[in-house]
């Protein structure tokens, strides 16, 4: 038998908050409570609120219909190239290492990055990583979407109000559950990037309740130190003054 409790012990506390991580970490966690880690056992409804124990779903799957199979490497070598804008942004460009590294751990070829320029000679097979002037000649609704730092909106299906108030529930269980200020304060830490998404939603989809999770959130952040809430450098202030705007130009409004 494995309890909310012992599942927390074994979560990573970082000095850096991540969203995107963060949602994995978290996601996995909602997986193993749901009984559906392997070799896991879970009593649902000694544990946690029987709501909570549902069937596991990729929420990420891609939809629509399959389509041909795309060859990106054989025998340690590629035709592609990672195509970057000709002034990436620092996400954009890591987003380009980061698949550059890992497509060569699987297939063993090394893709070139190159930038976009006036003279670009494109190779034939490309892959474009951020917002390319390529892109924006495709067509395609991407280029206009704003991504912002995360690299997916918040407002993405899988950020639901349904998954943020089970997983609120899992970590406010969680937290009475904690047997020392120490394992509290790992729940605590762990949470942050759920209360960021509530953060990035704004006031107009939280509610009241925006205040509240902005005080919590950065007593939790100072406390355990955390500086940086994306890649690059400390920003944590920057986000704070960002959402206490938002909290005060709402608490101004009629429309509440």
């Amino acid at each position: 038998m494995l309890s909310v409790l012992d599942l927390v012990k074994k979560l990573v506390v970082v000095k850096t908050l991540n969203v995107w991580l963060g949602a994995i970490i978290l996601c996995g966690f909602v997986h193993v409570v749901s009984g559906r880690e392997s070799g896991t056992s879970i009593d649902c409804t000694g544990t946690i609120s029987d709501s909570i124990c549902h069937e596991w779903h990729n929420s990420l799957k891609p939809k629509g219909i399959e389509g041909s199979v795309l060859t990106l490497a054989v025998d340690g070598a590629s035709n592609y190239t990672l195509l970057l804008s000709e002034n990436p942004t620092s996400q954009d460009q890591k987003a380009a290492e980061e698949l550059q590294f890992w497509l060569k751990h699987m297939t063993g070829a090394t893709l070139a990055i190159v930038k976009e320029s006036w003279d670009t000679k494109f190779p034939s097979k490309i892959i474009s990583v951020g917002h390319t002037q390529l892109l924006k000649k495709s067509g395609l609704t991407a280029y206009d979407e704003d991504m912002e730092d995360e690299g997916y909106g918040m407002d993405h299906p899988f950020l639901s109000e349904d998954f943020l108030k089970k997983s609120t529930l899992i970590f406010n269980r969680a937290e009475t559950l904690a047997e020392s200020e120490q394992v509290l304060a790992r729940v605590q830490t762990d949470r942050l990037p759920i209360m960021y998404v509530k953060l990035m939603q704004g006031p107009e989809i939280v509610g009241d309740e925006y205040g509240k999770v902005l005080l919590e959130f950065e007593r939790i952040a100072r406390k355990t130190e955390v500086t940086h809430l994306r890649e690059g450098g400390p920003d944590l202030d920057e986000k704070l003054n960002m959402w206490r705007a938002k909290w005060i130009d709402y608490q101004g409004t009629d429309d509440k």
